[in-house]
């Protein structure tokens, strides 16, 4: 039981990175080529990387609760958004 848990969060967080990796390259993406198809070829590519930003949003939520590295991250995450910046300093006036 235990290994199949860990294939399954493995292939999860797997799934994740896929998405990530073709929403980041396709973000990026731009035609090179002057064809009349050019404004297609940009607006699509653009939909596959909203459309695979959208399947993060919506996947990493649900599979998060049994997934412990899931999990571990999304705490890492919380814990440096409490944190207070340390090389951020406040200017003060002079009076």
């Amino acid at each position: 039981m235990k290994r199949n848990s860990t294939a399954k969060n493995m292939a999860q967080i797997l799934v994740l990175v896929a998405f990530s990796g073709v929403a980041i390259i396709s973000l990026m993406a731009i035609p090179t080529d002057d064809n009349p198809m050019w404004f297609i070829s940009f607006f699509s590519t653009k939909a596959l990387a909203a459309a695979g930003f959208y399947a993060i949003c919506k996947l990493e939520p649900i599979w998060r609760p049994g997934n412990k590295w899931l999990q571990a991250y999304h705490r890492a995450c919380v814990k440096a958004e409490e944190t207070p910046n340390s090389m951020y300093t406040v200017k003060k006036e002079k009076e």
